[in-house]
């Protein structure tokens, strides 16, 4: 694992979030339905810690396994695609999100506030017979809408006609706008340096992800508080410091599809599918890549 790919690395968290969150939910009644996926989530289970790195045959096998992965039909492991997940394009549940949002806003009308009307939605009910007039003096705040279904989304809209260095401009200010205006409300936006496979490998951050759920799937709570963090840095051979400082730490960020670590390991993962350079970039790279006469 010190040399996989991202893609590798994000398959193996994303299957051990997954297949946590499916053991939640299993708990309850002993109906049909809920013993053939409690039956599917042991299959599954039981393949990973064999295997350790789950790849090929394996991961194909666990695929086929489909929507039983995740039963409330959220896939951690799905969201990898070759869209990518944060900037991507519209699929059909974004196009239910805006017509809700468009429903919501007031019908169109002058206020103190609002001269142009465009606060009132002017702008959005707009029409090709009441085409709106743009001022260049409008904050860019103005012409962005938020998603009604989730706080952390904001519809805009690309005009593809404009230079690119423009377009990331804009791009840019509407981001810092909206940031702002949700305040305490968002996480510290800060850059992180993603630690590399060679380390999450030396911690051993999967076995003991691997152990820590299987200590928390026991069933007699005398065994389960009998074993500890020392009891487990001592079978992975590690010192307990390590496992304290990196180790744990490694292991808290890589399950948690909300933090720095794993949002940027996602975005790696879904730049494998991708091709990664536009054929602008590309024929720049080559002229740059020409040696010199």
């Amino acid at each position: 694992m010190e040399t996989a790919t991202p893609l590798v690395w994000f398959t193996q968290f994303a299957l051990r979030i997954d297949l946590q969150r499916m053991r939640s939910l299993l708990i309850g009644p002993d109906d049909p339905s809920v013993q053939v996926l409690r039956s599917v989530h042991d299959g599954a289970v039981a393949l990973v810690r064999s295997k350790g790195v789950i790849k090929g045959v394996a991961l194909a096998k666990l695929l086929q396994y489909g929507e039983a992965l995740s039963p409330e039909g959220f896939s951690t492991l799905r969201m990898a695609n070759a869209n990518g997940v944060y900037l991507r394009p519209m699929n059909l549940e974004d196009f239910f999100r805006v017509s809700d949002a468009l429903k919501a806003i007031p019908p169109s009308g002058l206020t103190a506030n609002d001269s142009a009307g465009r606060n009132g939605g002017g702008l959005y009910r707009s029409s090709a017979k009441h085409s709106p007039s743009l001022d260049l003096s409008d904050s860019l705040d103005l012409h962005v809408r938020r998603s009604l279904v989730n706080l952390y989304e904001t519809f805009v809209t690309v005009d593809l006609r404009l230079p690119r260095a423009l377009l990331i401009k804009q791009f840019a200010e509407v981001i810092d706008m909206q940031r702002k205006t949700l305040g305490p409300l968002l996480p510290p936006a800060r850059q992180t340096k993603m630690p590399s496979g060679e380390a999450w490998a030396k911690s051993q951050v999967l076995p003991y992800i691997d152990l820590c759920q299987w200590r928390d799937e026991l069933k007699d709570n005398e065994i389960r508080s009998r074993i500890s963090d020392a009891d487990i840095a001592s079978i992975l051979e590690i010192d307990p410091k390590t496992l304290s400082e990196t180790t744990k730490n490694h292991a808290d960020a890589l399950t948690d599809p909300l933090s720095w670590v794993f949002m940027h390991l996602m975005e790696s993962a879904s730049s494998d599918h991708r091709i990664p350079l536009t054929p602008l970039r590309k024929q720049e790279r080559r002229r740059r890549d020409t040696p010199k006469n």
